[in-house]
């Protein structure tokens, strides 16, 4: 079994960022084998380059840069159980939003926390211009897969989408709660200035948190 597959508890939300521009998922390992993530790692991302490119504007470079993989190790004697939304600050390697969107920062962070008793946190941060949370999931397992020497799966999201509905289900449920379908409530001049909104606030809030919370890059 690989530590991948010995993940006994997550941590996930879109917070600490109050705008979720780049969120983070944290797992608590048994145990952490770093070479062995870091080359399996490399295997997913080849299966997934846009995550080990660059975002330029609106399209992202496969220049195959590659994810800034750091080994830390805690002087404490284990990781936390569970591991709760503010520990994320402590284990996530955060970047700042605009700086990706330019290019200047990976889209994809990972970090792992080794504690004394050999337990780890693997935290993975990544844009959400690329991964929402069921493809960061799907991606996880990708990386999982390629820890254990089976096939990736590639492309879609990893079975997951077996159990959601279909597009006309979705229409169908907005129309009965709000008389249209979900295209043409997103199609709103009201929803347009929502999005415009967040795509100009979003950083730079985001930007703020981390400045307060973390140390400066």
């Amino acid at each position: 079994a690989t530590q991948l597959a010995k993940a006994e508890t997550a941590g996930f939300s879109v917070a600490p960022l109050a705008c979720a521009s780049f969120p983070a998922i944290a797992l608590r390992l048994r145990g952490a084998d770093p070479e062995l993530l870091q080359a399996s790692l490399a295997l997913a991302l080849a299966r997934h380059r846009e995550l080990a490119g660059r975002i330029r504007g609106t399209a992202v470079e496969l220049s195959d840069e590659g994810v800034p993989f750091a080994v830390v190790e805690s002087s404490l004697p284990s990781a936390p159980t569970p591991i709760r939304e503010p520990d994320l600050l402590r284990f996530a390697d955060f970047r700042r939003a605009i700086r990706v969107s330019a290019g200047l920062e990976p889209p994809m962070t990972v970090r792992l926390t080794r504690f004394r008793d050999g337990s780890a946190v693997l935290a993975i941060c990544r844009s959400h211009v690329l991964m929402d949370g069921t493809s960061a999931w799907a991606f996880i397992g990708d990386w999982a897969r390629a820890a254990r020497g089976e096939e990736m799966i590639a492309g879609r999201a990893s079975g997951l989408e077996e159990g959601l509905p279909g597009r006309a289900e979705v229409d169908a449920l907005f129309v009965e709660r709000f008389g249209e379908p979900l295209r043409a409530r997103f199609a709103s001049t009201k929803m347009a200035l929502v999005r415009s909104i967040m795509r100009v606030a979003g950083p730079p809030v985001d930007l703020l948190f981390l400045t307060g919370s973390t140390p400066r890059r």
